[in-house]
């Protein structure tokens, strides 16, 4: 590939990162309205809307996370197409360091009462 044919499409790639970013934002704000919702069905002890809001959540942090990883992967393309722009370019052999990958222990909230949901159900058998 020549330079301008990987200057598109690390353009092209960057459109999908921000896209990506923007949809991230957008789940989290989905996230922090059904948090609200989950809070306010608890205090009210409306137990039907608080596993409804526990299941959307899982949902909505499970769609997040799979935009988050594939970010993460058009990230990963971006710098290596950096990488080889700048090494076909004249002049210095400058290149762009990765980003170091961070991983954390990921807890679904819908998990803890599902479980107690069907402990209670076996025992009861």
């Amino acid at each position: 590939m020549d330079t301008m044919e990987n200057a598109k499409q690390l353009k092209a790639l960057l459109c999908i990162h921000d896209e990506a970013i923007s949809k991230i934002q957008h789940l989290e704000s989905i996230q922090k309205e059904l948090d609200q919702r989950l809070f306010q069905a608890s205090v009210t002890g409306q137990n039907e809307f608080q596993r409804q809001y526990l299941l959307r959540l899982s949902v909505i942090e499970g769609y997040q996370y799979m935009v988050k990883c594939y970010r993460r992967k058009v990230w990963s393309r971006v710098l290596e197409l950096s990488n080889l722009i700048l090494q076909t370019s004249p002049g210095e052999g400058v290149t762009v360091l990765p980003e170091s990958p961070t991983r954390r222990l990921v807890i679904d909230r819908m998990a803890q009462p599902e479980t107690e949901n069907f402990c209670q159900m076996y025992r009861s058998q």
